[in-house]
């Protein structure tokens, strides 16, 4: 429970599921509802991806976090690491080869996500602490921000997944500040996969908040070109920045706009689709069909159901009768279902109205 509140994934029941609602109800609090007002949001949502964090933070240093922060873990922790590690690979000739693991958590290990938390940790805790600095000292101001308490950072994280929704004044110096921090530990930003969301309708901020506040316009661009990119296709080409305007997919759920995750659920929907045409073309015998169907096809979709709720339950709905909603993701669940059994028995599908 040290790891609270910066991560969620260790030792937290449900965890995942806090970390993926917290930050759509941040998204939606400083995000859509300033948009559906007519008003440019003031703060943006950050998801980050660390560049083969696994395999990259350094021994040294998380032995150090483990000695000085969890020694009870150290014995343990020195057993495993005291030497590297052999990464047995397949060649593409068929050899087998070996190769040297000196640093980073070893593939296997039953320790690996709580060693990889504890030393994204050491980043989280201080750069939340100096980020708390600015809100606060934004209060004495006074300037308490449209949250009320000076615009603090709301950051969650999961194992080496981190989110964040943080205020336009703040975004390019939180950059500059992870890395800062986290590099000497072996953290390597990865600008190909970390995003950044501005808006929620579809479109881009950056034109309406240069024409706001020109220099906050370009530092906010800056940002998103340096560390938000598709990687290059070619050799020499020049990387194009990526502005998230609907949403993203954060833990395998779509958070942002309810058009961004019905859309989400549909690509969802066409995936189990095509998987359930292939089952039928190369499965002959019907009971193993169905057992693949049951077990693992269909699962592609009934776990994001919260998900669906929490993007198109409507408000006045009667809360005590939530599970009796009918929303898209439903109807698609259904859908699939009766095309497969449909498909399965050669008796045509019935259809239902949608209650």
């Amino acid at each position: 429970m040290d790891l609270l509140p910066f991560n969620v994934a260790i030792g937290v029941n449900g965890g995942m599921d806090f970390a993926i609602k917290s930050m759509q109800l941040s998204i939606k609090k400083f995000i859509q509802e300033p948009q559906q007002g007519g008003q440019l949001p003031s703060w943006v949502a950050v998801f980050l991806d660390l560049k083969n964090m696994f395999n990259q933070i350094l021994r040294e240093e998380m032995m150090h976090i483990i000695a000085t922060s969890y020694p009870e873990l150290l014995p343990l922790a020195r057993m495993l690491y005291s030497a590297p590690n052999n990464v047995h690979y397949r060649w593409q000739d068929g050899s087998w080869r070996i190769i040297s693991m000196e640093e980073g958590v070893n593939q296997g290990c039953p320790l690996l996500c709580l060693f990889a938390a504890i030393v994204l940790n050491s980043v989280l805790r201080p750069l939340v602490a100096i980020m708390n600095e600015r809100s606060d000292s934004r209060i004495l101001a006074p300037d308490s921000g449209d949250d009320g308490y000076g615009s603090f950072l709301h950051l969650m994280g999961y194992v080496d997944d981190v989110s964040a929704t943080i205020p336009w004044v703040d975004l390019a110096f939180f950059f500059r500040k992870f890395n800062e921090l986290a590099e000497p530990l072996g953290c390597f930003l990865n600008p190909h996969k970390t995003r950044i969301l501005t808006s929620c309708n579809g479109r881009s901020i950056i034109a309406d908040l240069k024409r706001q506040c020109p220099s906050l316009g370009r530092e906010v661009e800056d940002t998103i070109a340096e560390f938000s990119v598709e990687k290059p296709v070619s050799a020499g080409a020049k990387p194009k920045p990526v502005e998230l305007t609907s949403g993203f997919v954060l833990l395998g759920t779509p958070v942002g706009s309810a058009d961004y995750a019905n859309t989400f659920y549909v690509e969802k929907a066409a995936e189990v689709a095509a998987n359930n045409q292939r089952l039928t073309a190369h499965i002959p015998d019907l009971q193993t069909r169905l057992r693949v169907f049951m077990m693992c096809t269909i699962q592609k979709m009934p776990h994001l159901l919260g998900s669906s709720i929490m993007h198109n339950l409507p408000l006045d709905f009667k809360t005590q009768f939530w599970e009796e909603s009918n929303g898209p993701l439903v109807q698609l669940i259904e859908g699939q279902i009766r095309g497969f059994l449909s498909s399965l028995t050669g008796v045509p599908a019935l259809r239902t109205t949608a209650s």
